[in-house]
């Protein structure tokens, strides 16, 4: 296990995996945090591990099912609106609502390693810390270019 220095990025990461697990704390599709405190975090635990894991002995992936692999992007998938629009996205697609969507944050870190197989069999989405977390302009209804939590400067964004 290789230890990260305890300086401002790491504790911004940590401080931006935080917030992301308590925002989507409610959500079926994203790890469940149930503490957290500067480094450290209680999360549910995940008895079928990593994807990437699961998905790298051979023998396992051709035992997997088509519905099951599909089923198991669709978790990714939800996880990630879960994550990036907030845990009641998909009860609000569902019922049709015509409120436009607002990311709030946006995942920079989507892979394989970061997606946890539950006992059930749901796969989650975990490690939010290398997040972006997301300004909204209610002026012209679109994400202001500003990033929060990073030590950047403004002419460093696209325009």
């Amino acid at each position: 296990m290789k230890f990260k220095d305890f300086n401002d990025e790491t504790t911004a990461r940590s401080y931006i995996d935080g917030i992301v697990a308590e925002r989507v704390s409610r959500a079926k599709h994203a790890l469940n945090s149930y503490g957290f405190c500067a480094h450290s975090s209680f999360i549910e635990i995940a008895l079928r591990g990593e994807l990437e894991e699961y998905l790298s002995h051979s023998s396992t992936y051709r035992r997997i099912s088509s519905e099951e692999k599909l089923k198991m992007v669709l978790d990714m998938a939800k996880g990630v609106a879960e994550i990036q629009y907030g845990p009641d996205i998909l009860s609000r697609l569902e019922a049709a609502q015509s409120t436009p969507l607002q990311a709030q944050i946006t995942i920079l870190d989507i892979k394989p390693s970061n997606m946890l197989i539950m006992e059930d069999g749901t796969v989650k989405v975990s490690d939010f810390n290398n997040a972006e977390l997301l300004r909204w302009n209610k002026t012209d209804h679109s994400v202001c270019r500003f990033k929060l939590l990073r030590e950047r400067s403004p002419v460093s964004f696209p325009h």
